[in-house]
């Protein structure tokens, strides 16, 4: 989930409202995870069991990157929608994402 602080959303409101615009997204968010959900706690473990390869860098490592990148994609899909800069490369990790779990699921 991710917080807002509600002067600066309630400001940023306001400015837009005065300029006839669309308000954006304050810069200025928090995170906040729930470390009890299945999810993240399988993240955890995934990123922990990491052993690092011949490239300095493990491929469960990576997964669980990908999969957190994720996470908080989705959690500023719910406080916003994404324009077309930012639907791209969602859409292009989502597919990634896809990718590693079903090869993942196939070995």
């Amino acid at each position: 989930m991710v917080l807002l602080p509600e002067f600066l959303r309630r400001m940023q409101e306001m400015n837009a409202l005065m300029q006839q615009q669309t308000a954006k997204f304050p810069e200025d968010h928090t995170l906040l995870v729930n470390t009890a959900h299945p999810l993240i706690q399988n993240l955890a473990t995934l990123s922990q069991g990491s052993i690092i390869g011949g490239e300095g860098t493990s491929p469960s490592a990576e997964l669980a990157n990908l999969i957190c990148h994720h996470v908080y994609d989705l959690a500023l899909m719910a406080q916003k929608g994404f324009d077309a800069d930012g639907m791209k490369p969602f859409v292009e990790r989502s597919n990634q994402v896809l990718t590693r779990l079903t090869e993942q699921a196939t070995k």
